[in-house]
């Protein structure tokens, strides 16, 4: 039994169930964390892209304000090529997100 004891208090480094073990639990913390990260990567790009076409939508209707005043000012302009104040971007974003 002395000769069990001293054994066991000599040894070095790890056994092989050990390792295992230890192998199998990181296996385990990747598989459940990588579809959260994918999950909170994928959220984080719709939100960007929510708000570029937030963005995009307000500087349009900027944009056709601004020119519908120098329509106003300047009748040169044909009035096709002048951009309606109508502008939605809600079809386009409804098209992105329906993924």
């Amino acid at each position: 039994m002395r000769n069990l004891r001293r054994n066991f208090k000599n040894q070095q480094g790890f056994n092989l169930i050990e390792l295992m073990i230890v192998i199998a639990i990181i296996a385990l913390l990747i598989g459940v964390g990588i579809p959260a990260y994918r999950q909170m990567v994928n959220n984080g790009n719709e939100t960007s892209a929510a708000q570029s076409i937030q963005t995009i939508k307000t500087l349009q209707i900027g944009y056709a304000g601004a020119t519908a005043c120098a329509e106003r000012k300047s009748a040169s302009v044909p009035r096709g090529l002048m951009p309606s104040s109508s502008v939605s971007v809600s079809r386009v974003s409804a098209t992105i997100f329906k993924r």
